[in-house]
């Protein structure tokens, strides 16, 4: 039998100790008043039991929970991925961190105005609460979302390929990934000068739309340099659709952008030259 570890600890990771040490430590963890961190995946847990209110890290991801607790107000990064979860508990003010993948969730709670990370892929969600103005991070692929709802500001990555979406809301302007592969879109929003990797592939796209509201002569050349670095990602599919006479050499292609001769901004081209 592996030692208990006393009431003071501020850390526990239930792997490492004894089946049975386990059972002890489960029964007793509401006593555990100084616990900050507590890891239980790959536990094959069905159960959790009251957690302490001084918890502000919890990893149960990969066990065969059904259910949730009540979450302690403390709670800052909270990992449930890979279980059976249907539902979630309320989630506190405190959360700055939620993953919840690879569940059975068909609704997720309310979300906290904390909430900076949403990794909430592969459920069976049909649509997405009010998104915090501190998101920076959202991945919500492989669902079954028709829409999203209105996009904060503070957004830096989306994630939401293997959907159905049919359109996509204004994207911020401090977007810098975007991944909406598999769709059915037929049109993209504006994209932001900020942007950096987008892969919009596998849907009903009609052309490509870029904002040219604000951007003067020297931002076109930066934005430029950024395709190019990401040609592959970002405008082969797109280029062949329009012309069959483009081929998928990103060489050719580079060469065609510094040579000015395909015009990104107004969409033309049906004046190339080879």
């Amino acid at each position: 039998m592996s030692i208990i570890p006393s009431y003071d600890v501020e850390e526990i990771n239930l792997n490492h100790y004894t089946n049975e040490t386990r059972k002890i430590i489960l029964n007793n963890l509401k006593n555990y008043t100084k616990l900050k961190k507590f890891i239980c995946n790959y536990c094959d847990l069905t159960e959790l039991p009251n957690l302490p209110n001084s918890l502000k890290e919890l990893y149960c991801d990969r066990n065969n929970l059904t259910e949730l607790p009540n979450l302690p107000n403390s709670l800052k990064h909270f990992d449930c991925a890979f279980n059976k979860l249907t539902k979630l508990p309320d989630l506190p003010d405190t959360l700055n961190y939620l993953k919840c993948n690879d569940n059975k969730l068909k609704k997720l709670p309310n979300l906290p105005n904390s909430l900076k990370e949403l990794k909430c892929y592969g459920n069976n969600l049909s649509e997405l609460p009010e998104l915090p103005n501190s998101l920076e991070y959202l991945s919500c692929n492989y669902n079954c979302l028709t829409e999203l709802p209105n996009l904060p500001n503070s957004l830096k990555q989306l994630w939401c390929f293997n959907n159905n979406l049919t359109e996509l809301p204004d994207l911020p302007n401090s977007l810098e990934y975007l991944s909406c592969r598999n769709n059915c879109l037929t049109e993209l929003p504006d994209l932001p000068d900020t942007l950096n990797y987008l892969n919009c592939s596998d849907n009903n796209l009609i052309y490509p739309k870029y904002n040219r509201k604000t951007i003067n002569e020297t931002n076109k050349i930066n934005f430029k340099n950024r395709i190019i670095k990401r040609i592959k990602l970002l405008n082969r599919t797109l280029l062949l659709e329009h012309s069959a006479m483009i081929t998928m050499n990103p060489k050719r292609i580079q060469r065609l952008l510094d040579n000015h001769e395909i015009d990104f901004f107004d969409c033309s081209f049906d004046t190339l030259t080879f």
